[in-house]
């Protein structure tokens, strides 16, 4: 069980640098795509066009590296989640008595 937890953790934090640099660079991009439009900005057509790909680019790594990094954090959460469930039945279990048999009951009545 460990490998494998080990295994998902290291493909999520895969994801993670690239997330985060998306998220950074994303506006900047969006910035120097704005900053074209403005008269006397001297930014160049090429400039504008390298600035609309590199958003492009940002928003398809955004979307495709997010689906799998939150599927994982999301498998992780619920294996964790029935885990614990699981302890606290066991513990119940163990701590109460067993319930009366149908004929104990009619006695005890």
């Amino acid at each position: 069980m460990i490998p494998y937890f080990n295994n998902i953790t290291e493909v999520i934090l895969a994801f993670v640098p690239f997330q985060e640099a998306t998220k950074v660079v994303q506006p900047l991009m969006l910035g120097g795509l704005i900053r074209y439009f403005v008269p006397g900005s001297g930014v160049t057509k090429f400039d504008a066009y390298m600035m609309a790909l590199g958003l492009s680019l940002c928003a398809m790594m955004l979307a495709v590296s997010h689906h799998p990094y939150f599927y994982g954090v999301q498998r992780i959460g619920m294996r964790l989640r029935i885990a614990a469930c699981g302890l606290i039945y066991k513990k119940v279990i163990k701590s109460t008595p067993p319930p009366p048999l149908p004929s104990e009951r009619i006695f005890h009545s």
